[in-house]
């Protein structure tokens, strides 16, 4: 089976950092949309406007998701495995609830979660990965 020809990221120039990042973010921004306002009924106490019930899908949908993209592409073991799949998707959770003011959609000046979610998921990615040696195909 031939490894997926992943998109570049000019900072980190790895493909495991710009996928994973965008894995967590699409299928964990989607999935806790979907179930926080179908289902969730406990908002964050800071305000957020986020649900809990949606934050625990964003972290179980994400962990799944980025954990079967690392184990057909890169065949981890276990603890790599959980390390990179499941601790970059608690920060992306994590960072969706906060009710970051600095960076504001336009349409409607409401706080803009997007950034932080893929900023700080994907850092902590790039690190993790380094930290246990995985070797992800970098660029070109």
């Amino acid at each position: 089976m031939p490894v997926p020809r992943f998109p570049v990221s000019p900072v980190s120039n790895s493909k495991l950092t710009t996928f994973g990042a965008a894995v967590i973010f699409v299928v964990g921004d989607g999935i806790a949309a979907v179930v926080g306002v179908a289902f969730g009924m406990r908002k964050w106490p800071w305000g957020g406007g986020k649900t809990v019930l949606g934050s625990l899908a964003f972290l179980v949908s994400a962990s799944i998701a980025m954990g079967v993209m690392l184990y057909f592409t890169l065949k981890p073991t276990v603890q790599t495995l959980f390390a990179l799949a499941f601790w970059p998707s608690l920060v992306g959770s994590i960072a969706e609830t906060l009710p970051i003011r600095f960076l504001v959609d336009v349409r409607d000046l409401t706080p803009d979660d997007n950034l932080p979610v893929v900023l700080s998921s994907g850092a902590l990615l790039h690190f993790l990965a380094n930290l246990v040696g995985v070797h992800a195909p970098t660029g070109s």
